[in-house]
């Protein structure tokens, strides 16, 4: 699976019920521009460069409490172009 996951093109993580990182692949680290050791526990909330609205973390919340997948789009600032996610 962790061979998979590293060759994926788009970028993937794994949060707990705390917002905290678990897991993510090369791509999404290099989306974010952090280092391992950087995002390892962060909440992601508190990355900057994902520009993550209250509109979309309350997307988030809402997949959590219902325990349905939801897709979001917004537009990122950082990186000039639209992100896609997929909340499983």
């Amino acid at each position: 699976m962790q061979h998979t996951l590293a060759n994926l093109a788009e970028g993937f993580f794994v949060l707990n019920e705390r917002w905290q990182i678990n897991a993510f692949n090369p791509a999404f680290k290099k989306l974010v521009k952090m280092s391992d050791g950087e995002l390892y526990g962060v909440d992601l909330r508190l990355i900057d460069k994902l520009m993550l609205t209250e509109a979309v973390i309350s997307k988030f919340e809402k997949a959590w409490q219902t325990d349905q997948p939801a897709e979001l789009q917004y537009y990122d600032g950082n990186s000039k172009g639209w992100l896609r996610l997929h909340l499983y």
